[in-house]
Parts: C-alpha cells; sequence; structure tokens
C-alpha cells in the first residue's frame, strides 16, 4: 500500500462525494501551487486541488514500520464576473470559497482513511494575492496531517553469485525436420 496514493484518493472521494455537482473539477495536482501552476487551473473552476506536500519522521515501531506525519493541502479556487464578494461567498448559481472550505472542512477532518489514519485540519490560509484578484481568482488552502504508515519492505535474501547451467544441444537421430 503506498499510503500517499491513498490519502490523496480518499481526499478527493471525500471531496466529490460532500460537494456532488458543485465543482467543475477534483483532482490531484503535484505539490504547491505556483502562479504558473494557478493559471493552468483557474479556467475550470469552481475547483478543488489536492496535494501532498511533504512528510516528517515520526517515530519508528518495530523493524518493519515507519511513521511518518505527512501533510496535504486541498486547494479551493473559484471565480466570478461579478467580483472578490461573489467569488468568496458565491451566488445562486455557483458556489462560493466560503461554502467549499466549511463544508470540507466538515468532510475532511477526522475523516478516516482506510490502512492509514484519520485526516486532522491544521488550518486555512487565504492565498490572496493582487495578482490573483486581477485575474479574478480567488484561492484558499486547507491544510491537513495524517500519520503515514511506510511498510519496510521484507529482507531479501541475496542471489548466489552464479549458477553454472551445462547442457549439450542435440537433435535425436531420425527426427523429422519440420519446415515453415
Amino acid at each position: 500500500m503506498n499510503p500517499i496514493a491513498t490519502v490523496e484518493d480518499a481526499m478527493i472521494a471525500a471531496i466529490e462525494l460532500a460537494l456532488p455537482g458543485k465543482l467543475r473539477a477534483v483532482d490531484s495536482i503535484g505539490g504547491t501551487l505556483s502562479l504558473a501552476v494557478l493559471q493552468a487551473l483557474a479556467p475550470v473552476t469552481p475547483a478543488v486541488h489536492v496535494a501532498f506536500l511533504g512528510a516528517r519522521q515520526k517515530t519508528e515501531s518495530g523493524n518493519n514500520r515507519l511513521l511518518m506525519s505527512g501533510v496535504f493541502e486541498a486547494y479551493v479556487l473559484t471565480d466570478h464576473a461579478s467580483g472578490n464578494a461573489a467569488r468568496r461567498q458565491g451566488d445562486s448559481r455557483e458556489i462560493g470559497a466560503v461554502d467549499i472550505i466549511n463544508t470540507l472542512l466538515n468532510a475532511l477532518h477526522m475523516a478516516p482513511v482506510l490502512g492509514v489514519g484519520a485526516l486532522q485540519a491544521q488550518r486555512v490560509d487565504n492565498l490572496f494575492t493582487v495578482q490573483l484578484d486581477k485575474q479574478g481568482v480567488a484561492v484558499y488552502a486547507l491544510n491537513f496531517s495524517i500519520d503515514l504508515p511506510f511498510e519496510r519492505p521484507a529482507p531479501v535474501e541475496p542471489l548466489a553469485t552464479h549458477v553454472e547451467f551445462i547442457a549439450t544441444p542435440g537433435i535425436a537421430p531420425n527426427a523429422p525436420v519440420v519446415l515453415p
């Protein structure tokens, strides 16, 4: 089991379940948002993008298990032609960022991830910049932590230095010859 992929998949499934039909995109991205990544993602909103940001060793449990404290973020992106207030609060046609944040915090905090543990909400960051405001996008980051168990593989027996195979090929006398 890969705990990182398991957590990302569980977060995406929980987001889709919590906001059915409200988002135009829910997926994972390779890391934190840069301006270039945001510009590529911005045309498809409202959206939530999940990212694994890293992990630190927490404890070591036994010989075959390493436990690390993992950090994941769910980036909430919204846009709205009516301005910043509509991006944040939504309207009768489209959900706003603050409603997405509220729904996701309730859906993801302490949500169990099979074989891994439970997500814990750590903080919510408003990633507002003048540049994003000019693009008409509101972006928030919901930060979660979870203990990630990494199983160490069982030790592999070393291979013998070499094995010698000796054979004498031959064709039996009077054997039929088959041509293609």
